[in-house]
């Protein structure tokens, strides 16, 4: 997908969005942090925007940056920041959710016992 594509279509999810929430251009670009001229350039898909832009964006559709980003064919080889994860965290089901614990608890057992292996310093 070339940028055209891609503002294009951001600007038809965010005029969804806009008519959804029935909010206004200028309420979308102060949800978002967002200049309104800015923002105006993106809801009517003429520009695709900056890393930066996107990761205000990305919050208003309850997504991650990754995966607004994959919505549009970018893939990034960066880790995920804490945030991304605890958001994802929080809309596990029950059953993933200990999974996840238990992967902790074992990670945190398993530093604890490597520290007190240490010699003291």
């Amino acid at each position: 997908m070339n940028r055209r594509e891609q503002a294009k279509k951001l600007g038809e999810m965010l005029r969804k969005l806009i008519s959804d929430r029935g909010w206004s251009v200028n309420e979308l670009a102060r949800q978002a942090d967002l200049a309104p001229s800015t923002t105006i350039n993106y809801v009517n898909g003429m520009v695709f925007p900056n890393k930066e832009s996107r990761e205000k964006l990305c919050g208003l559709f309850n997504l991650t940056v990754r995966e607004f980003d994959a919505l549009f064919g970018i893939t990034t080889l960066t880790e995920p920041k804490v945030d991304e994860v605890c958001r994802d965290i929080r809309s596990m089901n029950p059953e993933d959710f200990a999974i996840v614990v238990s992967v902790v608890f074992d990670r945190i057992q398993a530093e604890l016992q490597a520290r007190s292996t240490l010699p003291p310093s």
